[in-house]
């Protein structure tokens, strides 16, 4: 039977609030980010100096880095600048259709990409809650939630998404970092 866990392993309100010394202790390894409103703005192509600085320092750490992402834009820069793997619906839809967050399939192929890590090795950290974490955890990584940086497609928007991911928390006692 699969996890059904509705809790992410943590909440934060940004990615510079992870204590990241305490995951690395914990047997983390690998630090799977969402690009789109958790490590940048919307469609971004390069991020600020402080992302680029907490990057480069995990990385001088001993993490490897990966980027996850729904977005078909090119994001090939990024992953040259920080010697990072690249998962998105764009790269990988010759060996599967096109799948995207939530699906499993994208997330069996990031376990692939990153070379079938030990469960809880890795973790994702995302602004989304089913999209980037639930989704991740299922699948063995450690969900980390944070706080979008901006707003969202104006499609999530009109679907009222976060209004729903919210209540979802809620539900289970839990409210988003502040």
């Amino acid at each position: 039977m699969p996890n059904r866990r509705i809790k992410p392993s943590h909440i934060h309100t940004n990615i510079h609030e992870i204590d990241y010394k305490a995951l690395w202790e914990s047997g983390v390894r690998i630090l799977c980010f969402d690009v789109d409103n958790t490590l940048g703005l919307m469609h971004c192509d390069e991020f600020d100096q402080k992302i680029d600085e907490l990057l480069r320092n995990l990385i001088a750490f001993g993490f490897r880095i990966a980027f996850a992402t729904n977005s078909t834009k090119n994001r090939d820069n990024l992953r040259e600048q920080y010697n990072a793997i690249l998962c998105q619906p764009q790269r990988i839809n010759r060996f599967v259709k096109r799948p995207h967050k939530p699906q499993r399939a994208f997330y069996s192929l990031l376990q692939a990409l990153l070379g079938s890590p030990a469960p809880r090795t890795a973790a994702m950290i995302g602004d989304k809650l089913n999209a980037d974490v639930l989704a991740a955890e299922r699948c063995g990584f450690v969900g980390i939630l944070v706080n979008p940086l901006g707003s969202d497609l104006w499609i999530e928007r009109a679907l009222f998404f976060r209004r729903l991911e919210n209540r979802r928390l809620r539900q289970h006692g839990i409210v988003r970092a502040s």
